[in-house]
């Protein structure tokens, strides 16, 4: 429950982005998963309740999550893939099996740390191949997001693997990566008033956006060490 507790510290920002779309949805209608100003709408209500705006931004679009599985099964794999299969399968592999073999090879825990998460970034790179094959994209974008890819998948293994050696929880791991698979890369849409992101709503609290975030990242970096903020034994 900490390594959930730590890891939800770091997508505070992006948690608080949510809460705050169902507060500007009070005084903007939802349309198409983006917000218009009531104001350039006949008849539209000035503000509706909270209740309502929660159900616009959060329940439908879950609605529609789950029609889109009763309608097309390969959704409901790649749901089922992310947040239960893949944690659960990886974390046994890469922290369960991998790390004692590691450490005792004679590694010491901060090399292990680092070390086992480059398997679990490498056992990501497949997915280049099976893109390259399809000739969708330029060869030059490929290995650009695949190198990206590998990036963060091993400073998150290696956030995993700390927090497995600290602990000694395969769960505390496992539920901290589904929840990471949740949210996925932080979506900093809050800064572009074009419209294009869903997150566009939110540019008139850009800057409280952002506070949290930091505020976020710096109990997540502090939450490392011994102390009354700290998230480990």
């Amino acid at each position: 429950l900490l390594i959930l507790l730590h890891v939800c510290s770091l997508y505070l920002g992006p948690i608080v982005a949510s809460l705050l779309k169902i507060h500007v949805a009070r005084t903007n209608l939802v349309l198409n998963g983006g917000f218009v100003t009531t104001t350039k709408l006949r008849n539209a209500p000035l503000t509706v309740g909270y209740t309502q705006a929660a159900r616009k931004v959060v329940l439908e679009p879950f609605s529609n999550r789950l029609s889109n599985i009763q309608h097309d099964p390969s959704v409901c794999f790649g749901i089922m893939r992310d947040l239960f299969v893949a944690p659960f399968a990886e974390e046994i592999v890469f922290r369960g099996l991998l790390i004692p073999v590691l450490l005792s090879s004679h590694l010491s825990p901060t090399a292990t740390s680092w070390i086992a998460p480059l398997f679990f970034g490498t056992a990501h790179i497949h997915h280049a191949y099976q893109r390259l094959q399809s000739k969708a994209e330029s060869p030059r974008i490929i290995w650009l997001t695949t190198l990206l890819q590998f990036s963060y998948t091993s400073l998150f293994g290696a956030y995993v693997s700390h927090a497995f050696l600290r602990t000694g929880s395969l769960i505390g791991v496992t539920l901290g990566h589904s929840f990471c698979n949740y949210w996925g890369l932080p979506n900093l849409g809050f800064w572009s008033r074009s419209g294009h992101s869903e997150l566009s709503c939110l540019y008139g609290y850009r800057w409280i956006v952002t506070v949290v975030y930091v505020l976020g990242i710096s109990i997540f970096w502090r939450g490392f060490f011994p102390g009354h903020w700290s998230f480990f034994p």
